[in-house]
């Protein structure tokens, strides 16, 4: 109660948490109350504690939850003669932290499909190579040649073996007159 802070040590007031964690909340408020001057403040890192949750509807033991708390340090002025005054502001950032948490999975997560879409990208263009690459060999296996027809332009690519199969040396212009 309000009554029972004054000459109480803060450390003996919030027991809440092992002993490891309130042995940290300790060692950083020693700390920053030992570095601040007057009109200063100092916030804490997170302090994370499993808080105890609901019980489960089948009469399981209750469940932990995390819980994040910061804190912030200021060591006021001195007023009308009394000597300067410590305030602690403790405030949960479960939410942001959380919340944090939440974009650092869903970063994770695009950053993962990304990736995967990459790599099948390149496995599907790896492939492609491969049957492009068996195709010519066939190609020039079976002298067969091969041209292609652009009805825009009226322009025909073709191939060596092609140009060598319709008597047409290797630099000549195959022509859609010379064709048919």
């Amino acid at each position: 109660s309000r009554i029972d802070l004054p000459s109480r040590s803060l450390a003996d007031v919030n027991q809440f948490g092992s002993s490891e964690q309130r042995e940290a909340r300790r060692a950083w408020l020693t700390t920053a109350l030992r570095e601040l001057s007057t009109g200063e403040s100092k916030w804490s890192p997170l302090f994370r504690y499993e808080m105890p949750g609901q019980a489960g509807a089948g009469g399981e033991s209750e469940t932990r939850v995390p819980r994040y708390w910061t804190i912030k340090a200021s060591l006021l002025p001195a007023r009308d003669g009394q000597a300067s005054a410590i305030a602690l502001r403790v405030s949960e950032v479960t939410e942001r932290v959380s919340d944090h948490e939440r974009d650092q999975r869903e970063r994770a997560k695009l950053r993962s499909q990304a990736q995967l879409r990459r790599l099948l990208a390149d496995e599907a263009k790896a492939q492609l190579r491969e049957q492009q690459e068996r195709f010519q060999i066939v190609m020039t296996f079976s002298q067969l040649g091969a041209w292609e027809l652009d009805p825009v332009t009226g322009a025909i690519e073709c191939t060596d073996q092609c140009k060598l199969n319709l008597g047409l040396g290797s630099n000549s212009v195959l022509t859609e007159a010379r064709l048919f």
